[in-house]
């Protein structure tokens, strides 16, 4: 190839690469971003009583209502969680990004949600850095009971299951011994904790059979099969899907919204159904 030929070819080939470059960029801030969907997971919980299988829950995460996720965001994700026909919805921290009066209308548009096992969160980092206290109220004034270093439990047919939910692991103070004191060693617990990399801490406890997080949107922007190369801090190692940790299984939710910046690429935003097995 000549001179001249080889410089036409270059010449073509960075035009095309900017065009292409161009149409990811639009397609991650138009369309993606939006394009909430939904993923079925078969959750095994080991040690849960038979009445428990076949049990439906949604997970949400990672909301962030404003600046970059919207009320009409938010709004869908609730449609397409209710559509999913849970029993339980538990949603994993990140209520909020900066302002914390945002968590007043997302208390509202959350108030919708519809399960008849309950709503139930756990704190995120975002939102222990801006007003914790305010958030939670917020949402457990709309129907959401916020598990802070706490545990309830849950029972059908007599059956039971302990469902714990810690503060951030990165900005809050999580004490995984406190949420579970007085519980017996033999009764399993589903345990939410926003950064999933605390699940090296928690499969230390043989009572957590399985750990529901976020955190890390999957990466938010990604090459279609590689690993994400943006993990947040607490998802270094577990950045997006399902896991086996010792004995603990975790899963890990790509959530609704954004941070940073208004885009997503090869990591749609997600609602989560989990069914036990």
């Amino acid at each position: 190839m000549n001179r001249r030929a080889f410089l036409q070819t270059s010449r073509r080939l960075v035009q095309g690469g900017s065009v292409l470059g161009t149409a990811c960029l639009a397609d991650a801030y138009f369309y993606e971003r939006h394009q909430i969907v939904s993923e079925t997971h078969r959750l095994p919980l080991r040690g849960v009583g038979e009445a428990w299988k076949g049990t439906r829950i949604v997970q949400l995460s990672d909301l962030h209502l404003e600046p970059f996720t919207s009320v009409e965001d938010i709004a869908k994700a609730v449609r397409i969680a209710n559509a999913l026909r849970p029993d339980l919805i538990l949603i994993t921290g990140d209520f909020i990004t900066k302002e914390h009066v945002h968590a007043e209308k997302l208390g509202e548009l959350l108030s919708d949600l519809s399960a008849p096992m309950g709503i139930y969160g756990c704190l995120g980092n975002h939102d222990q850095w801006h007003e914790p206290d305010f958030v939670q109220r917020q949402m457990e004034q709309h129907g959401v009971g916020i598990l802070r270093n706490e545990s309830t439990v849950l029972e059908k047919s007599g059956q039971r299951l302990c469902l714990a939910g810690l503060e951030s692991a990165w900005s809050g103070n999580p004490d995984l011994m406190h949420a579970l004191q007085g519980r017996p060693l033999t009764e399993p617990v589903l345990l939410m904790v926003h950064e999933p990399d605390f699940v090296l801490r928690a499969s230390k406890d043989p009572r957590v059979v399985a750990q529901l997080s976020g955190h890390s949107h999957g990466g938010q922007v990604r090459i279609p099969g590689f690993s994400p190369p943006v993990r947040p801090a607490l998802s270094k190692y577990y950045p997006t899907g399902a896991y086996d940790v010792g004995n603990t299984h975790l899963y890990v939710n790509r959530g609704i919204g954004c941070i940073g910046l208004p885009l997503r690429f090869a990591a749609p935003p997600e609602v989560t159904l989990h069914i036990l097995e």
